[in-house]
This record gives C-alpha cells, sequence and structure tokens, in this order.
C-alpha cells in the first residue's frame, strides 16, 4: 500500500490544475506530478484506488473546494 503522508506538499507552481470536479477531494498524483491516478473522498479511499491501479509511489493532495479561503490575516 502506498505512504500515505498528507502531510507532504505539493508546489503550487510545480503541479498542473486539478480539475473542478475534483474540489473537495483527495487525489493522489504519480511522483512527477504529470497525473493524477486516483481521487476519492478519503485518503485511504485513494490510497486504495492506486494501489490497484498498480501504483505505489504516490504523492496524495486535498484538493480545496472553489470557495474556500486560502491565506492569511
Amino acid at each position: 500500500m502506498p505512504t500515505l503522508n498528507p502531510q507532504q506538499r505539493i508546489d503550487s507552481h510545480a503541479a498542473p490544475v486539478v480539475p473542478l470536479e475534483y474540489a473537495g477531494q483527495w487525489v493522489g498524483w504519480t511522483k512527477d506530478l504529470k497525473r493524477i491516478v486516483a481521487h476519492g473522498k478519503t485518503l485511504e479511499e485513494v490510497a486504495q484506488i492506486a494501489e490497484q491501479a498498480g501504483e505505489r509511489d504516490i504523492v496524495f493532495e486535498k484538493v480545496p473546494r472553489p470557495n474556500s479561503f486560502v491565506g492569511c490575516r
């Protein structure tokens, strides 16, 4: 099973744009960040789908919802 590491961050300049339909979900990227191999509501679900697809070295990302605030005051 892929290592579950939700603390791993993706450089927003390195990853391609995530389709809007994945908003609010977890996605699993290939290590080179070129392809989404799985998506779902939970990290565990995404890890399981990725493993079933034969993908083992996955980078996980929680996709924010379109109306969520990201920033600081």
